[in-house]
């Protein structure tokens, strides 16, 4: 009995409330996309200060609000949660999945297959809304362990957080910044490098990459980051999107690095 009460209470350390509400909210969306299609449910569920990249980083709802609505009958996009992460002051996370986009008008157009990636900020009202989304297509669909796993966090920062930003600005602007074990790296029209791949990934396979920091956000407990800037290679340039966890001895390590290339 008392092994199971201990399981329990560390599951609860693993998985916390508002993990768990964040997951429930991309569900909630996933859903909603189902029954009113792309456009409408992504300006219902992000943020008035959701962000979206093209020759700059500019405010995503008005791009969405010119788009053509699209019931899902037409076009329908379904994913799932099944691997993130989320700040101890439950304020910023972010979430990942498997996901398809199937264009039902024309049946002899092949499913795209993707990976999702989204950054959630909780609203003054309490509520989860999409600051970033920003995925990649995939080569094939992506095998994602079943049910939702949480990054591990049995190594996270608990100290003061009033110099997080400024820590965070720097660790941004490392040309070589450290990595966190499991760390996801996602190049569009690749399968997701994660762990020793995504460390490949960035030291060998992106050598002559540059980056340009534009914004840093951490959360109010210091221990969890976001940031998104500018990059640039001999074959590319577009921006960055990452995501960062601070360990206990203050360190910031690189947990997610997604890019957007310019078209």
């Amino acid at each position: 009995m008392l092994k199971l009460v201990i399981a329990a209470s560390l599951l609860a350390l693993q998985v916390p409330g508002p993990f768990v509400q964040m997951a429930d909210t991309e569900r909630a969306f996933a859903k909603r996309a189902s029954e009113v299609g792309i456009r409408d449910s992504f300006l219902e569920y992000f943020a008035d200060s959701a962000v979206r990249f093209d020759a700059e980083p500019s405010p995503a709802k008005p791009f969405l609000e010119k788009l053509k609505p699209q019931p899902p009958s037409v076009v329908e996009l379904v994913w799932e949660p099944r691997f993130g992460d989320i700040a101890a002051s439950g304020d910023i996370g972010y979430l990942t999945g498997p996901a398809s986009r199937i264009v039902h008008s024309d049946p002899a157009q092949p499913v795209t297959e993707l990976a999702y990636f989204s950054i959630w900020k909780r609203q003054a009202d309490g509520t989860f809304k999409v600051f970033i989304d920003q995925g990649i297509t995939t080569p094939m669909a992506v095998p994602f362990p079943s049910g939702l796993t949480r990054a591990d966090a049995s190594d996270r920062y608990a100290g003061r957080a009033s110099d997080a930003d400024a820590t965070l600005q720097r660790a941004d602007r490392d040309r070589t910044p450290p990595l966190t074990k499991n760390a996801r790296v996602y190049r569009d029209g690749k399968m997701p490098f994660v762990g020793d791949a995504a460390q490949a990934q960035l030291v060998d396979g992106e050598r002559d990459r540059t980056t340009e920091s534009l914004h840093v956000e951490s959360a109010t407990s210091g221990d969890l980051g976001i940031s998104y800037g500018r990059y640039a290679m001999k074959t590319e340039r577009g921006h960055y999107v990452r995501v960062w966890t601070r360990n206990r001895a203050g360190r910031w390590l690189l947990a997610f690095d997604v890019t957007a290339p310019r078209r």
